[in-house]
């Protein structure tokens, strides 16, 4: 992005972005370096899925977690980002329930991760 380029070439001392786009650019420039991660401002991403269909979202949940609990998504974020997660990072820690606790939605019924 612009903002990195204008680090880069010197027109800017630092930009400001959110975690994936900042540690990216960092992992493809050398010299730009993810210094400060506001972590406690972490974003969470969803998929919307029917109130009326909460199997499909214990569904995806599950794929999710078996990602996270086989390493999967801990190795794409490395892969694309150049660093591994930090040990509570969402991409390797499994929360109980359905969905991100806190937010809006949350289900914290107990489930057995089931994972093939």
């Amino acid at each position: 992005p612009d903002a990195t380029q204008a680090v880069l070439s010197g027109r800017a001392y630092a930009t400001l972005g959110g975690n994936t786009t900042i540690v990216y650019a960092a992992s493809k420039n050398p010299q730009f370096v993810a210094d400060l991660e506001l972590k406690d401002t972490r974003a969470h991403w969803a998929a919307p899925v029917p109130k009326s269909n909460p199997r499909l979202r214990a569904e995806l949940q599950d794929a999710l977690d078996c990602m996270k609990k086989d390493g999967t998504i801990a190795r794409m974020s490395e892969k694309w980002f150049g660093r591994k997660p930090a040990p509570d990072g969402l991409e390797v820690v499994i929360t109980p329930g359905y969905g991100v606790p806190g937010m809006p939605g949350y289900d914290p019924t107990p489930h057995e991760l089931k994972c093939n």
